[in-house]
């Protein structure tokens, strides 16, 4: 979603384009921009945060690395999908 600033312009929320129009800077972020969205509980996303400061192993939990993983593997079968077609 792009996100609005003064005078009616709009920016990437990916790359800090600016944009003015919303619809505009929406297309340039699905065209442009290889984006997966991964659904975390808050406390994952927290969890993972804390992870990557602390690099503590303790703070992944079962589900989060499940989440990621299966999201990952989701994503590599995409990719591998579209670039059969070009």
């Amino acid at each position: 979603m792009a996100i609005r600033l003064s005078n009616n312009r709009f920016k990437c929320p990916i790359c800090g384009e600016i944009f003015s129009q919303a619809i505009a800077c929406d297309m340039h972020r699905d065209k442009e921009h290889d984006i997966i969205y991964v659904p975390l509980l808050r406390e994952d996303l927290n969890r993972l945060n804390l992870f990557i400061r602390m690099k503590d192993d303790t703070l992944l939990t079962r589900s989060l690395v499940t989440t990621i993983m299966n999201f990952a593997k989701q994503s590599a079968k995409a990719q591998a999908i579209k670039d059969e077609e070009y």
